[in-house]
C-alpha cells in the first residue's frame, strides 16, 4: 500500500472539494406552464427558448419511448 510522501496542503484539499458546494438546479417553467431543466427543450411542446424545435410527431415518439422504459 502506498503512502504519501508529504501531507496534502489545505489548499490543495480546498479545490479538490470545491465542487462539494454546488447547489441543485432549479426546473424552471416556460409560457405553457410546463417544467424542464435550464438549457434543455421543453419534452411536452418541443420547445427551447420559445421556439419550436421539435415537431409535434418527434415529441410523441420521444414521450412514448419514454414511457416504455419507465414502465
Amino acid at each position: 500500500m502506498s503512502v504519501p510522501k508529504k501531507k496534502t496542503p489545505k489548499s490543495k484539499q480546498q479545490k479538490r472539494r470545491s465542487h462539494h458546494a454546488l447547489k441543485p438546479v432549479q426546473v424552471r417553467i416556460d409560457e405553457d406552464g410546463n417544467p424542464h431543466l435550464p438549457h434543455h427543450v421543453t419534452k411536452a411542446t418541443g420547445k427551447y427558448r420559445g421556439k419550436q424545435v421539435l415537431n409535434d410527431v418527434e415529441v410523441r415518439i420521444k414521450r412514448a419511448i419514454r414511457n416504455k422504459k419507465t414502465s
